[in-house]
């Protein structure tokens, strides 16, 4: 990622980090965790959870290795990766849930790395956003998705 996002992450988490972000965790619980639930190793991915171990980025959950304070107890990728896959979710099988919007639709990070989510109320999957870096900046209220 570039250095302006990751800048840009740490203004959004400066003034409360002890509620919104979970904390470091090593690189290789992430891989780890990544490789048992036979998802994508995407590299801005596993910087960010091991950065941040999970974390709110504007007003999501993003989904990493533990969850922040402000998360449930439940809001890892492994729990949600497995609560939607368990219930059925199009696009889970293979992808990681890095996510879930305002609707209770899984955002899903995938192979080719772009993030897209199925929506229960239209039965529709949409690109969320083309790069794990795309959906961090759009959390942040930054630009458009396809960027």
């Amino acid at each position: 990622m570039k250095q302006e996002t990751w800048s840009q992450l740490e203004a959004a988490f400066d003034e409360h980090r002890d509620v919104l972000v979970a904390g470091p965790v090593p690189s290789t619980l992430v891989e780890e965790t990544i490789a048992r639930l036979g998802g994508p190793s995407i590299a801005d991915y596993v910087e960010f959870v091991t950065r941040y171990g999970g974390a709110m980025v504007g007003a999501n959950p993003v989904h990493g290795i533990q969850p922040s304070n402000a998360m449930g107890s439940q809001s890892t990728v492994e729990a949600e990766t497995l609560r939607f896959r368990k219930d059925g979710w199009p696009g889970t099988s293979d992808g990681l849930v890095v996510s879930v919007d305002a609707r209770g639709n899984p955002v899903v990070l995938g192979a080719d790395g772009q993030l897209t989510s199925f929506d229960h109320d239209t039965g529709e999957t949409h690109v969320v956003a083309a790069s794990f870096e795309r959906f961090l900046l759009l959390l942040l209220g930054e630009g458009d998705a396809s960027a």
